[in-house]
């Protein structure tokens, strides 16, 4: 640069060079510290002009475009490596951002779920679903039941939300083997529902929660097994024995204990295990039919013979029973028209699902002595006028005793007296001892080696009970094996 030139550069108090208007062949060098223009006077044939200078950073760009577009159509470790952490940070703000704000299903989401598959049923028991339910679930109707399920387990889920989702599922679940095996295939969402039955503060969503184990255990391996796993009989056996339980809360938990401490099977399109009384053994076992089985309930059977008062409990439900007379909206059948809102707390509810869960509880023999004294009341309401409580008490009576109705002199005025176990070497069992001789009622059981004369009410033997409208009294045991206890409403004495 000339010297005259460089003479006229003014210089500011301060301290800031003002930027030079561009001559040829010079070079300007950024101060990075200051962010100031600089110029090499040292060689001034090299100094470009702006527009140069603007034209070779255009070249830089493009370079360093060239050189990021190489690194993603052939990236190095380092560039994968940046491109992961990249991803996973995003992946953790996404995560955190949907798990910290609205729900997956929101009420409304629900109740539009519910309201598709539940048409006008307003059953307060529902033991199956009505055509609408199925045709509804046949077109999607059911779609969101992992969404739904997911509702059960969300921390930050209201009580009302997951009491909705259980019940959506409900509908889902029953007489439905495609929809449970979906649902058993959800992760943590069985120990989720146990959780939920155990809030006995909030009767609503335990009854629903136990409601929705009634119909997901049934006939699947994996769901029933969970829930034994997880605890299922010991939560369900604190609703049962709460004074304070709601009489829906109660139902369902009895109900949904019976489904537990089941067997099941493999038997075509059914799931259920059916049992016999043979000659070589002392107790039922299953028929040929319904092998193999595919999920036992024997744990949770021993764990109710363990648990202090479940099993005398559980009697005492069952001894509320049988409903009389026939059923309208003041006279309730379990079976029959029961409504949700309307009978939660009808007393007319419990006994058929008590005697349900006893029923199975009867199918270890290990039971029976402490059994015996619930016989009388089945023998009451296996003449059930409700078909539900008259079918859970033939089902008990059966796995008690050898024949089909042990049960003697029912009417009100007479003694009640019951047959013991018993099948003679002619496959004879008490009910073909009508009009037995002396002589005959000397002949053994061949299983368990008792007389007809201690086994048979004909013979005068069996357990004997006095009844009456307000009581029924034991007279006598014909059975040494026979033990007394006390039930509600009746009183047991001797032998």
């Amino acid at each position: 640069m000339p010297l005259g030139k460089m003479n006229k550069m003014r210089i500011s108090f301060s301290g800031k060079i003002p930027r030079p208007a561009a001559v040829p062949g010079e070079i300007a060098i950024v101060n990075m510290n200051m962010n100031l223009p600089m110029f090499d006077r040292r060689d001034p044939e090299k100094q470009m002009s702006q527009q140069q200078q603007e034209q070779q950073q255009r070249k830089q760009g493009r370079r360093r475009s060239g050189d990021l577009l190489s690194q993603l159509l052939f990236p190095t470790n380092k560039t994968l490596c940046a491109v992961m952490i990249g991803s996973i940070m995003v992946f953790m703000l996404l995560f955190f951002r949907d798990n910290q704000g609205a729900p997956i299903l929101s009420d409304e989401d629900l109740m539009e779920l519910l309201d598709n598959v539940k048409g006008n049923d307003n059953r307060l028991f529902r033991w199956d679903v009505t055509p609408l339910t199925i045709q509804r679930r046949g077109h999607g109707g059911c779609t969101k039941l992992p969404e739904a399920s997911e509702i059960l387990m969300d921390p930050h889920a209201t009580v009302h939300s997951q009491t909705l989702a259980a019940e959506f599922l409900t509908f889902c679940l029953t007489d439905a083997p495609t929809q449970r095996a979906r649902f058993s295939h959800i992760e943590g969402v069985h120990k989720a529902v146990i959780e939920m039955v155990r809030r006995q503060h909030d009767p609503t969503a335990s009854a629903m929660a136990a409601h929705l184990i009634y119909s997901s255990a049934f006939a699947n391996e994996k769901n029933h097994q969970a829930y034994i796993f997880e605890g299922a009989a010991e939560a369900l056996a604190e609703v049962i024995m709460d004074p304070n339980a709601l009489t829906s809360q109660i139902m369902w938990a009895a109900a949904a204990l019976q489904n537990v401490a089941a067997s099941y099977c493999s038997t075509a399109d059914d799931g259920r295990c059916y049992w016999e009384w043979t000659l070589e053994n002392p107790h039922v076992v299953l028929e040929e039919d319904s092998l193999p089985m595919i999920s036992d309930g024997i744990m949770v059977r021993e764990t109710m013979m363990k648990i202090d008062g479940l099993v005398d409990t559980l009697t005492k439900l069952a001894c509320t029973g049988p409903v009389e007379g026939s059923f309208h909206n003041d006279n309730v059948f379990p079976g029959e028209n029961t409504v949700m809102g309307r009978d939660d707390n009808n007393p007319h509810l419990i006994a058929w699902a008590a005697t349900g869960a006893l029923k199975n509880l009867a199918l270890e023999p290990t039971s029976h002595e402490r059994l015996e004294p619930v016989l009388s009341c089945m023998c009451r309401m296996k003449d059930s006028p409700d078909w539900l409580e008259q079918h859970k008490s033939s089902d008990l009576i059966l796995f008690m005793r050898r024949e089909q109705d042990p049960c003697w002199y029912r009417d009100d005025e007479a003694t009640l007296c019951i047959d013991g176990n018993f099948v003679d070497q002619d496959h004879y069992h008490c009910d073909g001892y009508k009009h037995a001789t002396e002589e005959e009622c000397q002949n053994e059981c061949v299983v368990t080696g008792v007389s007809a004369k201690q086994a048979c009410c004909e013979c005068g033997g069996g357990t004997r009970y006095r009844t009456g409208s307000s009581n029924t009294m034991l007279l006598g045991s014909g059975n040494s094996m026979l033990t007394g206890g006390a039930f509600r409403n009746d009183v047991l004495v001797g032998p």
